[in-house]
């Protein structure tokens, strides 16, 4: 099942974003993020546990991906397609544009999103620990 997330998430949410960042708790204050007006954070839940979580900041034409996170054991379940599915569902009309940057290395994650349309727009050199990253776009409207 997949919702927006709450107050008390913020420590499992922190959990999850260990994974990609040890230091996700520090540069992702999830209580100040959840009170922020451009920013949303939805939560997979299975059997009442969070084992994912997509956060996007909203801004007025489009929204940028910021994290996504499923936990190893539960990759490849359709989880991941399924909060991209959810946050896509809940965007305002007035949205023409979804952005995110992904490290070039990820070929998983490239694949992932470009099953949805997403498109290499540019090369972020040295984004990630001096590793490149793809900015990849998927245009709503045109």
């Amino acid at each position: 099942m997949v919702r927006k997330a709450e107050v008390e998430d913020v420590d499992k949410i922190h959990e999850k974003g260990v994974l990609i960042n040890e230091k996700f708790p520090i540069l992702f204050d999830m209580n100040k993020i959840l009170k922020e007006e451009h920013s949303k954070v939805y939560v997979y839940e299975k059997e009442k546990e969070v084992i994912a979580f997509l956060h996007i900041t909203d801004l007025y034409e489009s929204v940028d991906i910021i994290n996504i996170v499923v936990l190893p054991e539960f990759r490849r379940m359709g989880i991941a397609s399924n909060l991209l599915d959810y946050m896509i569902s809940e965007l305002d009309s007035n949205k023409q544009l979804i952005t995110l940057e992904v490290v070039i290395s990820n070929e998983s994650a490239i694949i992932f999103y470009k099953k949805f349309d997403f498109e290499i727009i540019n090369t972020r050199k040295s984004y990630y620990k001096g590793e490149d990253a793809y900015l990849m776009g998927k245009m709503l409207k045109v």
